[in-house]
C-alpha cells in the first residue's frame, strides 16, 4: 500500500521526472490505484511503448512500484502504483531561482501551445486583422480576425483583461472557476475514439497588469 505521508523529492532525477509533464498522465493514473502498461496507454492515449519507457524511469527513480502481475498466457503483465498519493519537490532541487521563475516555467508549455493551436487558424496575410471593439460590457476586446469576417477562424475561446472586482465578488469568481474545472474534469474521456486534446487555462489571481 501506498505511503500516508507525501513523497518527498530527494534527487535532482526524482524533482525533474515529477516536474516533467509527459509524465504527469502515467503518474496520475497510477496514484491510489494499480494498472498495466497497456491500460496507461488506452487513458493517457499514449503508445505502449512510450509508456513502458516512462514506467521504466518512474520506477528506476523510485517514484512507482512494481505491485504485483496480472497472470496470462506467455509472460505475465506487471501492474504498477504510485508509492505515495502525495508528491513534493523541494524548490530547492528546482532550476528556479524565484517562485515567479517557477511558475513560469510550468506555465510556458501550456501558454506556447496555446499560441501556436490559435496561431494555426489564421493565415499571416493582408486579410488579416486586429479587432478592436466595445463588448457589452463597455470593455475594449481585441482578437484577430478576417476582414470582413469578423468570426471567422474561431476555433476556441479566449480572454485575458483587468477587472476590478469587489471581495464577494472575488469569492464567488474563485467558487464558479472551481465549479467549471470540477465539470471539464468530469468530462474528460482519454480513450474515447472521438475525444479531441484541448488546452484549458483558468487563471485568476488579484493584481494588474503594468502600463508601459
Amino acid at each position: 500500500m501506498p505511503s500516508d505521508e507525501p513523497f518527498v523529492a530527494q534527487t535532482p532525477e526524482q524533482a525533474r521526472l515529477l516536474l516533467d509533464l509527459a509524465y504527469a498522465p502515467a503518474l496520475a493514473v497510477l496514484i491510489g490505484k494499480e494498472a498495466s502498461a497497456s491500460e496507461i496507454a488506452q487513458v493517457t492515449n499514449n503508445s505502449v511503448k512510450q509508456v513502458h519507457h516512462r514506467l521504466t524511469r518512474l520506477v528506476s527513480a523510485g517514484l512507482i512500484e512494481v505491485v504485483g502481475e496480472r497472470p496470462r498466457g506467455g509472460r505475465p503483465i506487471k501492474l504498477y502504483r504510485a508509492v505515495s498519493e502525495t508528491y513534493q519537490v523541494p524548490m530547492a532541487l528546482t532550476a528556479a531561482a524565484t517562485v515567479e521563475e517557477w511558475l513560469e516555467g510550468m506555465q510556458r508549455p501550456f501558454l506556447s501551445a496555446f499560441r501556436r493551436a490559435v496561431a494555426d487558424t489564421y493565415r499571416f496575410d493582408e486579410d488579416n486583422v486586429l479587432q478592436i471593439v466595445l463588448d457589452d460590457h463597455q470593455h475594449l476586446h481585441m482578437s484577430l480576425a478576417t476582414q470582413g469576417n469578423p468570426t471567422s477562424h474561431r476555433r476556441g475561446y479566449g480572454m485575458v483583461r483587468n477587472a476590478t472586482l469587489k471581495p464577494a465578488a472575488i469569492q464567488e469568481l474563485k467558487r464558479r472557476l472551481n465549479d467549471l474545472n470540477d465539470w471539464v474534469t468530469a468530462q474528460e474521456e482519454g480513450g474515447h475514439p472521438e475525444a479531441t486534446p484541448c488546452i484549458l487555462a483558468l487563471l485568476f489571481t488579484p493584481g494588474q497588469v503594468e502600463e508601459s
